[in-house]
Protein backbone atom coordinates (compact mmCIF):
# COMPACT_ATOMS: atom_id res chain seq x y z
CA UNK A 1 0.00 0.00 0.00
CA UNK A 2 2.72 2.36 0.80
CA UNK A 3 3.88 1.68 -3.01
CA UNK A 4 1.18 3.50 -4.11
CA UNK A 5 1.31 6.52 -1.86
CA UNK A 6 4.81 6.91 -3.25
CA UNK A 7 4.04 6.55 -6.69
CA UNK A 8 1.43 8.93 -5.82
CA UNK A 9 3.54 11.80 -4.65
CA UNK A 10 6.46 10.50 -7.40
CA UNK A 11 4.65 11.03 -10.54
CA UNK A 12 1.89 13.28 -10.36
CA UNK A 13 2.09 14.27 -13.81
CA UNK A 14 1.78 10.50 -15.19
CA UNK A 15 -1.43 10.38 -13.13
CA UNK A 16 -2.75 13.43 -14.72
CA UNK A 17 -2.03 11.99 -18.08
CA UNK A 18 -3.72 8.96 -17.40
CA UNK A 19 -6.77 10.31 -15.66
CA UNK A 20 -7.04 13.15 -19.11
CA UNK A 21 -6.52 9.96 -21.31
CA UNK A 22 -9.63 8.06 -19.84
CA UNK A 23 -11.49 11.13 -19.24
CA UNK A 24 -11.18 12.09 -23.19
CA UNK A 25 -11.55 8.28 -24.12
CA UNK A 26 -15.07 8.23 -22.99
CA UNK A 27 -16.59 10.74 -25.45
CA UNK A 28 -15.35 8.55 -28.25
CA UNK A 29 -17.15 5.50 -29.85
CA UNK A 30 -18.88 4.46 -27.08
CA UNK A 31 -21.14 7.32 -26.96
CA UNK A 32 -21.65 7.43 -30.74
CA UNK A 33 -22.78 3.73 -30.46
CA UNK A 34 -25.41 4.12 -27.48
CA UNK A 35 -26.82 7.41 -29.54
CA UNK A 36 -26.98 5.91 -32.62
CA UNK A 37 -27.37 2.24 -32.22
CA UNK A 38 -31.14 2.05 -33.13
CA UNK A 39 -31.23 4.09 -36.09
CA UNK A 40 -27.86 1.95 -37.51
CA UNK A 41 -29.92 -1.21 -36.68
CA UNK A 42 -32.76 -0.15 -38.47
CA UNK A 43 -30.85 1.19 -41.57
CA UNK A 44 -29.10 -2.20 -41.93
CA UNK A 45 -32.02 -4.28 -40.48
CA UNK A 46 -29.49 -6.25 -38.10
CA UNK A 47 -30.63 -7.44 -34.65
CA UNK A 48 -29.28 -7.09 -30.92
CA UNK A 49 -27.47 -9.82 -31.27
CA UNK A 50 -25.85 -9.84 -34.61
CA UNK A 51 -25.26 -6.10 -33.98
CA UNK A 52 -23.65 -6.65 -30.81
CA UNK A 53 -21.39 -9.12 -32.29
CA UNK A 54 -20.44 -6.94 -35.57
CA UNK A 55 -19.78 -3.93 -32.56
CA UNK A 56 -17.31 -6.70 -30.59
CA UNK A 57 -15.51 -7.90 -33.63
CA UNK A 58 -14.90 -4.16 -34.72
CA UNK A 59 -13.72 -3.18 -31.32
CA UNK A 60 -11.53 -6.50 -31.14
CA UNK A 61 -9.81 -5.31 -34.66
Amino acid sequence: MNSYFTFFRSAPRLLTFGFALTLFSNFGQTFLIALFGDDIRAEFSLTHGRFGMLYSGATLL
